[in-house]
């Protein structure tokens, strides 16, 4: 009975996608107005719950209707984003820019000038108030202002005086002053270029106040200020998953891991878009622990000396402490030369100008004092990997950096632990954060953001009028009313495959699946034997495949790859474990299971080995009551093109489109994603079509997945070297950075190097052009239509590239879109908040979008589970989408995006926010837990 069900469901789910391929009218469904204000039911969710395994069909899915159908018991809602408006109506800024001359290029003259502001403007004279304190603002010029330019706004002053001498025998110009217009600005260089001055002057207001008076911590970012209250705390959870404190309560300190979690808010202004689009000031909260316990004082305590100490605290996430808000991992261990010296933290350092470690913080930030009080001049110092400055040469600007080790402290530490095999023993006698994907987490509700950012309003009051003659809003941004993308039973759009009724496009057998690589996998085997273990993976997909009826010859080929997966025994302590999955990666295996049994402690240390390894979050991999493993089954299914669920026709042509509400030209559409243009650059151009992450087609089909082909690629360049079996040797190969958000701000666009401007370029062509191919040959209807996503902001030359490609090659494609895909840490997207007078202040439903301005919108496309698998009161994080160019409504470019963002690939669902076509990149060897 329960086949004959599963094949009558999805054949009415078949019919229902046929029928609105075909344009005919369906099954009548009331057509209810919305009311204004507008009222909002909860909606229905989209899968299954991933973290409970509950088996729902997948509902079908809608997004023509503004907004839930009408209920008695509604109450009015509005939704708020995080930000506030500037009214740069009348702000004319005048700027003077700065050039240094004397011997060198015009960029190595440019670089030194910055470097010697960005030494000058932090320094403290005296233990007097800051030099920042002054009317002086610095900022990179942009390209089109000249090549090493610096502008300034305000009198000369005390910066500009000490920066003069610094640059003894060289000669700092003062050229003619500009005017910057916000409202008149002639390209987006000057756009950014005013949201860089506007965050300059945000800071130099919040160190002003922060004299008097001491409710934040105040740290600069390229783009903004991060603000750390010193008293409330975010509801964080420090213990075995006790809650210590919300907001409103004095912080409290969790003795044991020696943390205490306060509120952080990241501020930054977006004065994108110009005359008609609002510049805004947008806040973003979340939960942060200050460590009260240094790395040194660790390495005191633990007789940090030995070089065993030392590998076994290398690359454990720190954060630094008293100053700016810093954070990556920490390097201690040398390996035999292939690290270099730090060097002692009180001797002269040429790029500090001749200062040593000591008076280069000690002078800059008073906080670090009392913090460097009882250092020893000859100890030496410590490498912190800021995030993104993986790969790059260390001492060089962005890259790993000298740090005294009083000034960084460990994040998420545990108390010790040792571990026995079944068939070796061995002790560790320190862990960091073995657990800290259950008992580390912290949450922020909605009503704590609420409370956290109108209190850091009043505190902010107005900090651009003195130096850019800007107002800021008084009230928060209300939104306007949003448009659904949810599920119900009405909907036009009807979703295909799911963890219950299996997958919407089936694995393929070897002799179907030439243009796939085969899969490879690594199987890290717990208590059970090699045999054992394979048997009940195989016997778990071999269940899930029969009840979804696929076919013999696909569940043959799986059932191959198990039985020919590389197998090793779970290792005997975490620093082997970290080894193994470094391997894996970089011999390009596609999945690695590993055999946990239910063993908790087994689990934390290869959900830790995977955090240290900066690997995907591990799933857990879940077996039901007949045996069956779905999840894995759809995982498995993914290395043979197979997908996990898809929505046919969401982005089909012509007359009629089920998320758009212009006409969209005859032919097929296509949606590819970039993403990882720094790690372009950095590798100096070369493999630019690494940085296609995916290509979609109007079916929701992934059609290319990059992240496959490198994994295959890197295959080929171990061949014939050292393979997995060597799990003895320790490996500590870091790929260069190819995430864009992964990357410290500045060292990311905007920059005005050419550097990042050619590989710009060179990644929109190579966008088009794969699109293109993928698509080709197929049969079907000609390219029409290409929407181009790219993960961050994107350079100016990336819309260039692609749109030269576009209409010197392909004149079929008469509709582009390029959008920009922003998350968080890249960009601060702010948080949307749902009121209603009944329900206070809550997180927004999943699926609602909203347009913000002519081309900018914002998607809610997460919102049942955090990564950590909790949904109490978690605020989700919304996208922020910026159409670069095209002209589709940025409000249907969102519900794409939403619909992108819900299509599967593999089989664990999760809080995945970002849409299929930008989810991966890098090399990616995926972790499964059974």
């Amino acid at each position: 009975p329960r086949a004959r069900m599963r094949v009558a469901t999805r054949g009415l789910d078949m019919a229902l996608v046929a029928l609105r391929l075909s344009g005919r009218p369906g099954p009548a469904c009331p057509n209810f107005a919305s009311p204004k204000p507008t009222r909002v039911t909860p909606g229905r969710r989209f899968l299954e719950d991933s973290s409970s395994r509950r088996l729902t069909p997948r509902q079908s899915f809608s997004s023509d209707q503004p907004s839930a159908f009408p209920d008695p018991d509604s109450v009015a809602v509005t939704h708020l984003l995080t930000a506030y408006d500037l009214d740069t109506r009348t702000s004319v800024v005048q700027v003077t820019p700065l050039k240094l001359r004397g011997p060198g290029s015009e960029s190595s003259l440019g670089a030194k000038l910055w470097r010697e502001i960005r030494l000058a403007r932090e320094v403290r004279v005296g233990g007097e108030a800051a030099i920042c304190n002054s009317n002086e603002l610095f900022a990179r010029a942009p390209k089109s202002w000249g090549i090493g330019v610096v502008l300034r706004v305000g009198e000369a002053g005390i910066v500009t005086e000490t920066v003069r001498k610094a640059c003894a025998g060289f000669d700092l110009t003062t050229l003619s002053p500009k005017r910057l217009n916000r409202e008149t600005a002639a390209s987006d260089d000057e756009l950014e270029l005013f949201s860089k001055l506007a965050g300059e002057a945000l800071y130099k207001h919040c160190v002003t106040i922060s004299e008097t008076n001491h409710a934040y911590d105040v740290s600069r970012t390229a783009r903004g200020v991060v603000f750390v209250d010193k008293n409330n705390t975010g509801g964080a959870r420090t213990g075995a998953g006790e809650v210590t404190n919300t907001v409103g309560n004095q912080a409290s300190k969790n003795t044991e891991g020696n943390h205490e979690s306060h509120l952080k808010f990241e501020v930054e202004v977006d004065a994108r878009g110009g005359a008609g689009t609002p510049a805004t000031l947008r806040v973003a909260t979340s939960a942060t622990s200050e460590v009260s316990v240094s790395v040194r004082q660790w390495l005191d305590r633990l007789g940090g000396t030995s070089s065993e100490m030392k590998r076994s605290m290398t690359n454990l996430p720190v954060v630094a402490l008293g100053g700016p808000r810093l954070e990556g991992f920490l390097v201690l261990c040398r390996d035999g030369g292939s690290i270099p010296d730090p060097g002692e933290i009180g001797a002269p350092r040429p790029e500090l100008n001749g200062a040593s470690l000591l008076q280069y913080h000690r002078e800059r930030y008073p906080a670090r004092v009392s913090l460097l009080a009882d250092a020893d001049p000859t100890a030496e110092a410590v490498w912190l990997v800021p995030k993104g400055g993986e790969g790059k040469r260390h001492g060089t600007f962005g890259g790993p950096m000298a740090y005294p080790a009083e000034l960084l402290g460990l994040k998420n530490v545990m108390s010790n632990y040792s571990y026995t095999s079944n068939t070796s023993s061995s002790t560790s006698t320190f862990s960091a954060g073995a657990n800290t994907n259950v008992s580390k987490t912290s949450v922020v509700t909605a009503a704590d953001t609420q409370r956290g950012v109108t209190s850091l309003r009043v505190y902010l009051g107005q900090p651009f009028v003195e130096t850019l003659g800007l107002r800021l809003s008084d009230r928060m941004t209300r939104l306007p009313e949003p448009v659904v993308v949810s599920s119900g039973p009405c909907g036009r759009l009807v979703g295909s495959g799911s963890v219950a009724s299996g997958p919407a496009i089936a694995p393929a057998a070897d002799k179907q699946s030439a243009s796939f690589p085969k899969p490879k996998l690594l199987l890290v085997r717990g208590n059970s034997s090699e045999v054992e273990l394979k048997a009940k993976l195989i016997a778990g997909v071999s269940s899930a495949h029969e009840q979804w009826s696929v076919r013999a010859e696909a569940t043959q080929s799986t059932t191959d790859d198990i039985n020919n997966a590389t197998t090793r025994e779970f290792p005997a302590d975490e620093q082997q474990l970290q080894s193994l999955f470094r391997r894996a990666q970089k011999e390009g295996f596609d999945l690695v299971i590993v055999e946990c049994n239910g063993n908790d402690y087994l689990e934390s240390l290869a959900r830790q080995a995977a955090q240290t390894t900066r690997a995907p979050h591990p799933r857990r991999g879940v077996f039901s009551e007949d045996e069956s493993a779905r999840e894995l089954s759809l995982e498995l299914g993914a290395l043979r093109g197979g997908q996990a669920s898809s929505f046919p026709g969401f982005a089909s042509s012509g007359l009629v489109n089920l998320l758009l509400d212009d006409p969209t030209p005859l032919g097929s559409a296509a949606f590819v994603g970039v993403t990882g243009i720094s790690g372009l650059a950095y590798r100096n151009g070369q493999h630019p079509e690494q940085c296609v992450v995916g290509v979609v087609d109007s079916d929701a089909r992934v059609r290319f997945d990059g992240t496959r082909e490198r994994r295959a690629a890197r295959r080929g360049e171990a061949a014939g070297g050292d393979e997995i079996s060597g799990l003895h040797e320790r490996t500590e190969e870091i790929d260069a950075p190819t995430d864009e958000d992964s990357v410290e701000h500045e060292t990311a666009f905007p920059d005005t190097g050419t550097d990042y401007a050619s590989a710009s370029l060179a990644a929109g062509c190579v966008a088009v052009e794969k699109a293109v191919a993928v698509l080709a040959g197929g049969g079907g209807k000609p390219l029409t239509r290409l929407v181009v996503h790219h993960e961050g902001r994107s350079h100016p030359a990336f819309t260039r590239g692609v749109l030269e490609t576009a209409r010197s090659k392909y004149p079929q494609i008469t509709k582009i879109d390029v959008l920009d895909v922003e998350r968080e840490p890249g960009s601060v997207t702010g948080r949307v908040l749902r009121w209603d007078k009944h329900g206070g202040t809550r997180k927004p439903d999943k699926g609602l979008t909203w347009r913000v301005s002519p081309t900018q919108s914002v998607a809610v496309t997460t919102g049942d589970t955090n990564g950590a698998g909790q949904s109490d009161g978690y605020l989700t994080r919304p996208l922020f989408l910026n159409r670069r160019h095209g002209s589709t409504d940025p409000l249907g470019l969102a519900k794409e995006i939403v619909a992108l963002a819900e299509t599967r690939v593999h089989g664990f669902g999760g809080a995945h926010a970002m849409p299929v076509t930008l989810r991966g990149g890098g090399v990616l060897t995926r972790i499964v837990i059974v």
